[in-house]
């Protein structure tokens, strides 16, 4: 033990009392560890191999949906407001399956169905694109048919299928990034109803920026827009009970401060209780606890506060989707033009305010490239991994892939996100349907 101790750490500089506390310490794990090892490794493999068996049982049971791409061609003529694009997305809330049993979810690998409701702007055109589960598309032309009768929707092939396999590349360079809230998801963002006037003519289309964005591309540029969407609910995430705490909060209610753990919870505690005991005492969860606090009245609240009340609890009361916005720019390497990035983001800041929610890039999948000494001293370690991360986004955009932790939007906030542009967008690339398709008339003579 004296050899190993001494091979680690060599000879340690500090007075001998505190060495021998040291070597003592370490002693008694490496003893403990001695007489414990044959339980905890072969433990630990084995959740290890538990989790890429599940990881394999999901990724399966992924591979066996089959998916169909339609392309929804707006009318003409739409007055309708996102209203009508809330009320499509609340009967597709009918997929939910709440919350999914442990043998369906680890052994069957079953996950929460996703669905990807896309725009993409050409230099001849703005399209509007679904990604969704066959099994889903008479629930889907049902839902779209309901609100927009006018409106078309066709199978179409998977326009991701139609560029190049990976990108950048010596032709191409890509640009994306994924797009996440600044504060917690109970917190709301502007929505339609802040952009809508009495008045016909001062009614705002929230996607109008973003369309124009997308209308003036030339030459082989590509914009794509994506929003992979999970329906969601109190059964399996948690922003209903976040959002109420902070209204609580607010208006002076008690707070009880429930601390949930599971099983692995209580056995990780129990292990590091266990090999940190020769070092310190053993920390347990403490009970809940209640704030007692002093009420108070909507009255008393000042105009902000009340905003953002109102826009919690209107949030937390709607439907609601776990979503994955990711954008993605595309262009030749020599007429790449790097405006299209701030003007991409910057069409999302009208969506935002400084006292509710605003959006953000998503610093995990950021594709800057690295910086500090190691990548001032590496410069082409430091351009490889920019493209890395540039491949990674392009594969996610494809894959339709959500993030980690996805931000929760209402049916009402992601009606304002993705919806039939009204005719008041003047958009002048907006592909639109130019007559009605109907029916031939009953006495129409036939030649025979």
């Amino acid at each position: 033990m004296e050899n190993i101790l001494k091979s680690l750490f060599g000879d340690l500089p500090a007075s001998p009392v505190i060495g021998d506390i040291v070597l003592g310490v370490l002693r008694s794990i490496f003893e403990v560890f001695g007489y414990v090892w044959w339980i905890v490794i072969p433990l630990a493999l084995a959740f290890y191999q538990w989790d890429l068996w599940v990881d394999g049982n999901k990724s399966a049971f992924k591979k066996k949906i089959k998916w169909v791409v339609l392309e929804m061609r707006i009318p003409k003529e739409n007055l309708r407001s996102p209203k009508a694009m809330e009320q499509v997305f609340a009967t597709l809330h009918t997929t939910y399956s709440g919350e999914i049993s442990w043998w369906d979810q680890n052994i069957k690998g079953k996950t929460e169905g996703t669905m990807s409701f896309e725009m993409v702007g050409r230099s001849g055109g703005v399209h509007f694109y679904m990604r969704i589960p066959a099994d889903h598309r008479n629930l889907v032309e049902a839902a779209i048919f309901g609100q927009y009768p006018n409106a078309e929707l066709a199978i179409v092939d998977d326009y991701v299928e139609l560029v190049p396999a990976s990108l950048p590349n010596q032709v191409y360079d890509v640009w994306g990034t994924d797009l996440v809230l600044d504060k917690d998801s109970a917190y709301p963002i502007k929505t339609y109803l802040y952009f809508e006037e009495k008045e016909e003519e001062q009614r705002l289309d929230p996607l109008t920026v973003i369309l124009e964005t997308m209308s003036k591309l030339q030459g082989e540029e590509t914009i794509w827009l994506q929003y992979v969407i999970k329906p969601t609910g109190e059964k399996t995430n948690e922003y209903k009970k976040k959002g109420q705490a902070i209204v609580d909060k607010m208006l002076g209610r008690e707070v009880k401060a429930v601390v949930e753990l599971g099983v692995f919870d209580h056995l990780i505690i129990l292990f590091e209780n266990f090999f940190t005991a020769f070092i310190t005492e053993p920390k347990w969860p403490e009970p809940p606890k209640k704030v007692e606090t002093n009420p108070k009245t909507i009255s008393s609240l000042s105009f902000t506060e009340k905003e953002v009340l109102e826009g919690i609890e209107g949030k937390i009361s709607k439907l609601c989707y776990e979503v994955s916005i990711r954008m993605i720019y595309i262009d030749r390497q020599e007429l790449f033009n790097k405006s299209y990035t701030g003007a991409l983001i910057g069409s999302f800041k009208q969506f935002g305010s400084h006292h509710i929610n605003s959006f953000k890039g998503n610093k995990d999948t950021s594709i800057a490239p690295p910086k500090g000494f190691k990548a001032w001293l590496f410069p082409k370690w430091k351009s490889h991994q920019e493209y890395l991360k540039k491949r990674s986004m392009y594969d996610s955009y494809k894959g339709r892939g959500m993030i980690k932790k996805a931000p929760v939007f209402s049916i009402e906030e992601l009606a304002t996100l993705y919806h039939v542009p009204t005719s008041l967008v003047g958009a002048p690339s907006m592909r639109r349907i130019e007559a009605k398709k109907g029916e031939p008339p009953e006495n129409l003579p036939i030649e025979m």
